[in-house]
C-alpha cells in the first residue's frame, strides 16, 4: 500500500472545504435523519475532494449515486460509503 500525501496544508485546506460543499448545505434540516446523514457525507466527501482532488467539483447531489463529482471535463458518480473494521470499532 502507498501512502497519499495530501495536496495542501491545514490553512487553505477549510477554506476550500467550505467552497466546496457550503452551498450544497443550504436547506438541508439537521433535525431530519435523512438530511443529517447527508450533511455528515457531504462533509467527507468535502474533506476528500478538498485533500486529494481539489480540482474536482460536487456538481449535483442525489441518492444513487449520491453525489455527481466533476472537474469540469468529465462527470463521476460517487457513492458515498463507510467501511470499518468492527474489531477496532469495539
Amino acid at each position: 500500500m502507498r501512502k497519499v500525501e495530501p495536496i495542501l496544508t491545514d490553512d487553505k485546506l477549510s477554506d476550500l472545504i467550505g467552497q466546496k460543499i457550503y452551498h450544497h448545505l443550504n436547506g438541508l434540516d439537521s433535525y431530519k435523519n435523512a438530511d443529517k446523514q447527508k450533511q455528515l457525507e457531504l462533509c467527507q466527501i468535502g474533506k476528500f475532494l478538498a485533500t486529494f482532488f481539489p480540482n474536482y467539483e460536487i456538481k449535483h447531489v442525489r441518492e444513487e449515486p449520491d453525489f455527481i463529482i466533476t472537474n469540469g471535463e468529465s462527470d463521476f458518480g460517487l457513492e458515498h460509503e463507510i467501511i470499518t473494521n468492527t474489531q477496532v470499532r469495539k
